[in-house]
């Protein structure tokens, strides 16, 4: 189908529920539903035509407005330099002219069935939780470690938030995804997407790659408290107030009242909610943190129990989830008996066996 056919011939789908007429074809893909629709772009859930489809999700950018075709193609562009299993992968990409639909530069991309970040959020809420420490320690790392992909390529990702980080049932494939927004570090555009986890200096239209580190630290503070605010907003009255010092010791409150995460994580976000840029940790640095040690170990193939050093890892300290210990009664009683974790010195009470 293209622009000019006789488009009396195709029903028009019910945009109010967002159902389209059954089986109806993208290219080479079957339209199951639309998922969001925004003033940017929209996003459908399709299936491949194959003797087993799987699902793929089509993000639209109408090719009418100038400004989100071009960040349709920035999108592409973005994702297709990027090479990390912490980046979103593009299936394909391609130019719809459709007599319902209208003509449109898609973009076809994995489907992440799990959800994304904000969903383990809103659970925790709904269930009166919080994530567990083990769990948010891997989410802070690999996020890092995708951030730090896009960084390297000198780009700023400038829409980094829970409903961009897409999960799967291993948080080490993780993925940031929506790269609508980015920017070239040099680039210089009013094309802006001013949210609750944005930066000071990107709400006055600057922006550069301590930009993101901003929305990292505030992404992991809702993940450890389950609190959606506005930081930014609340940090820059504070100071204006001289009350500073003290809305940020009481975000740290938020985060260790519970001693439920070790000191480390909670420095970390602490570290990248500085008003001033330059003063933010860049993506590498944070990384390198001690706190991340066991992750590193494991994609680097130091598998040994840091006590024997012979072993295999398989238990981990708790509450704060760095698995370092073998099985050996042992070298868990030696853990235990000095009451510390050997990554993060973090009290520990327990060392449980991690699958």
């Amino acid at each position: 189908m293209v622009a000019g056919e006789d488009t009396d011939r195709f029903p028009k789908p019910d945009y109010s529920t967002s159902v389209f007429p059954e089986n109806y074809n993208i290219d080479d893909f079957i339209v199951e539903k639309e998922l969001t629709r925004g003033p940017q772009s929209r996003i459908l859930l399709c299936k491949t035509r194959e003797l087993e489809p799987e699902n793929v999700l089509i993000k639209l950018y109408p090719r009418k407005r100038e400004a989100n075709s071009c960040r349709g193609v920035g999108e592409y562009a973005a994702i297709r330099s990027l090479n990390s299993g912490n980046i979103i992968k593009m299936i394909r990409y391609f130019e719809l002219r459709d007599a319902i639909l209208g003509s449109y530069f898609c973009i076809a991309l994995p489907y992440y069935p799990n959800g994304d970040l904000n969903t383990v959020i809103q659970d925790c809420k709904t269930r009166n939780t919080l994530v567990p420490a083990a769990d948010a320690s891997r989410y802070a790392y690999y996020i890092a470690k995708g951030l730090n992909a896009v960084h390297d390529k000198n780009i700023i990702h400038c829409a980094l938030k829970p409903s961009n980080i897409l999960l799967s049932n291993d948080p080490k494939t993780l993925v940031i995804s929506d790269f609508g927004f980015s920017k070239v570090v040099s680039e210089s555009s009013d094309n802006v997407d001013v949210h609750k986890f944005c930066s000071p200096e990107m709400r006055q239209g600057q922006y550069g790659q301590p930009t993101d580190v901003w929305s990292y630290g505030c992404l992991l503070y809702a993940l450890l408290t389950g609190k959606d605010v506005d930081l930014a907003e609340e940090l820059q009255t504070a100071r204006e107030n001289d009350a500073e010092e003290e809305l940020r010791q009481s975000l740290r409150n938020d985060m260790s009242s519970l001693r439920i995460y070790n000191n480390g994580l909670i420095d970390l976000v602490m570290s990248t909610l500085r008003i001033e840029p330059a003063e933010r940790p860049k993506t590498l640095e944070i990384l390198e943190l001690d706190l991340f040690s066991t992750f590193k170990e494991e994609e680097d193939g130091t598998a040994e129990c840091i006590i024997c050093m012979v072993s295999p890892k398989t238990h981990a300290c708790v509450p704060c989830g760095h698995k370092v210990l073998c099985e050996d009664n042992t070298c868990i009683s030696m853990a235990l008996q000095a009451g510390k974790c050997p990554i993060c010195r973090v009290d520990v009470h327990d060392c449980i066996r991690i699958l």
